[in-house]
């Protein structure tokens, strides 16, 4: 069963819209500043909650993940074998 919390008023925040959230309702719901939020429609009722939060790889995962066994993409091939021109050697 879902409680009234806070009621508030869509306002123009310079060229949109939107809407505060009281503290006391953040604060119950754990959000901090700076969280990413999904919003989604159910029933004709707005839906906000935490996003689910991306995991951060590091160039050691990532390489962990690769098949260094796997040839090159010949698309790749002529321009891994071109030579230098300029400072990226």
């Amino acid at each position: 069963m879902s409680k009234k919390i806070m009621e508030t008023v869509l306002r123009k925040i310079d060229n949109s819209q939107g809407i505060i959230l009281a503290d006391e309702l953040i604060k119950e719901l754990g959000f901090q500043l700076g969280d990413k939020l999904d919003m989604t429609v159910v029933e004709s009722k707005l839906v906000i909650a935490l996003a689910e939060k991306r995991k951060k790889y590091t160039l050691v995962d990532l390489l962990a993940k690769c098949d260094t066994s796997a040839p090159m993409p010949q698309e790749l091939t002529a321009w891994d074998s071109s030579p230098t021109v300029g400072n990226e050697a």
